[in-house]
């Protein structure tokens, strides 16, 4: 986590993607968060897992941040750092989030597509919302 103060403290995340062979079908992520001591449970559907991982978030922090209306999240890039590990391998994931004038680019590492993805979003919107680690 960057910046000295936590933004929250994740009790419990969990994504569930259903679909058919064809590609249809959504994703839900169901988050439990503490801010300041106090729990909220959000539960969101997005177009895929990351999608609603990020939906969850949203809401789940718009009580205690409104600002969080006014970032948007402008890149999300993976790469794959060993692919000769095949379905095991390290993803690394790339994200730029912007607030106005301000933004901030995220690197997370890690052999789990989803808990990359987690931390990079909350790391950006850390950095964005309590003002620690944002460029201009």
């Amino acid at each position: 986590m960057v910046g000295s103060r936590e933004l929250f403290e994740c009790k419990y995340r969990r994504v569930v993607d259903d679909g058919d062979d064809n590609g249809v079908g959504k994703s839900q992520a169901t988050l439990k968060i503490s801010v300041d001591g106090k729990e909220v449970l959000a539960v969101a559907e997005g177009v895929g897992p990351v999608d609603a991982m990020n939906r969850a978030i949203r809401q789940a922090l718009k009580p205690f941040y409104t600002e969080i209306e006014e970032v948007g999240l402008n890149v999300y890039d993976v790469s794959i750092l060993n692919g000769e590990e095949g379905t095991s391998a390290s993803v690394e994931v790339r994200i730029r989030m912007c607030r106005s004038s301000d933004f901030c680019e995220i690197v997370e590492v890690s052999g789990n597509i989803l808990a990359a993805s987690f931390a990079a979003l909350r790391a950006g919107y850390a950095q964005l919302i309590l003002g620690e680690g944002g460029q201009k």
